[in-house]
């Protein structure tokens, strides 16, 4: 096993691409806590992967509150000794539409989340990966931050700042043992994908991205999941401040 007897932070962690990368996670052997603002979803996935003969736990948070967030992982902390792995997947959207319609407030509320979210998170686990003598920091950012889109401007604009801050993570905690990388998902069947679909204008988005990948589908959790087990396992020892895509081929640079 890849991670065994790592315990490993998803903050998002009860459904979607976070129960995918959470199940990932468990199967190579890590120690799961899953944080989520939603109770019920985490609880219910907990106590799956807990029959299944994994381990994991959940704890109620809400990742704009540091303070909360902080005492959270201090809780992880001591129930299982180590904080090894940090993925920050929480994120939120709202449904797409032209920017010059949007609200301010759905803007404070999406850069809370999706960017000060990851920096709340950073903030919190690093002193504790520290006195294990390093970790690894996987962040979920969007491949709209990397080619753009329309209807999503602000979300794709969080994403690109985690992108960002990810490089600078990288070089800054890069001598103390930290690994940053970030993983940016194309489109992948979650409830987000549902909330888009919401408008006919996201339907239209949806679909019309959905036509132009070369694998022809959209991509599952657990597949984003995989990746975040390369990325947090020493498989990937020599890599940090990378973005990697996983979206079937619909976006290739390089």
């Amino acid at each position: 096993m890849l991670l065994k007897n790592k315990v490993a932070l998803v903050t998002g962690g009860g459904q979607g691409i976070g129960a995918g990368i959470a199940w990932s996670l468990v199967r190579e052997g890590a120690k799961v806590a899953i944080l989520d603002r939603a109770t019920g979803p985490a609880k219910e996935l907990v106590d799956e992967i807990n029959s299944s003969g994994g381990t994991a736990d959940s704890w109620q948070v809400d990742v704009t509150d540091y303070a909360a967030l902080n005492d959270v992982v201090g809780e992880v902390d001591k129930a299982w000794g180590s904080i090894d792995v940090l993925v920050n997947n929480a994120g939120v959207v709202v449904p797409p539409g032209p920017f010059m319609d949007s609200d301010p407030a759905d803007w404070d509320h999406i850069l809370d989340v999706d960017f000060k979210g990851v920096l709340h998170g950073v903030k919190a686990c690093v002193p504790r990966m520290l006195r294990s003598g390093g970790g690894a920091i996987v962040n979920i950012g969007s491949d709209s931050a990397k080619f753009g889109e329309p209807g999503i401007a602000v979300y794709a604009g969080a994403k690109g700042a985690v992108n960002s801050i990810s490089k600078s993570l990288a070089k800054e905690l890069a001598p103390s043992g930290i690994r940053v990388n970030v993983i940016t998902p194309g489109i992948i069947e979650t409830p987000m994908i549902d909330l888009a679909r919401s408008t006919p204008d996201g339907r239209a988005m949806i679909d019309g991205t959905v036509s132009t990948i070369p694998l022809a589908r959209m991509g599952a959790p657990r597949e984003v999941g995989d990746v975040v087990v390369f990325l947090a396992s020493e498989l990937s020892s020599y890599l940090t401040g990378q973005s990697i895509s996983v979206n079937g081929g619909m976006l290739m640079i390089g």
